[in-house]
């Protein structure tokens, strides 16, 4: 599993800024996060949970 996030000039702003949560401008832009692909991944069955658990424990 991967993870890709576009950037463009308004990302590229937040990371110069030192702005480095994110998470809100992810959610704004309809931008899923590794752990909620992995875990929508589990839940259709795709994937097991031993693939997905070390994802989602990273990201607490």
């Amino acid at each position: 599993m991967y993870e890709i996030i576009p950037v463009g000039r308004e990302l590229a702003e937040k990371i110069k800024n030192n702005q480095h949560d994110i998470s809100p401008w992810l959610k704004e832009n309809k931008i899923k996060t590794l752990s909620e692909n992995a875990f929508e991944l589990f839940e259709k069955g795709i994937t097991s949970l031993d693939e997905v658990y070390p994802l989602l424990i990273s990201s607490i």
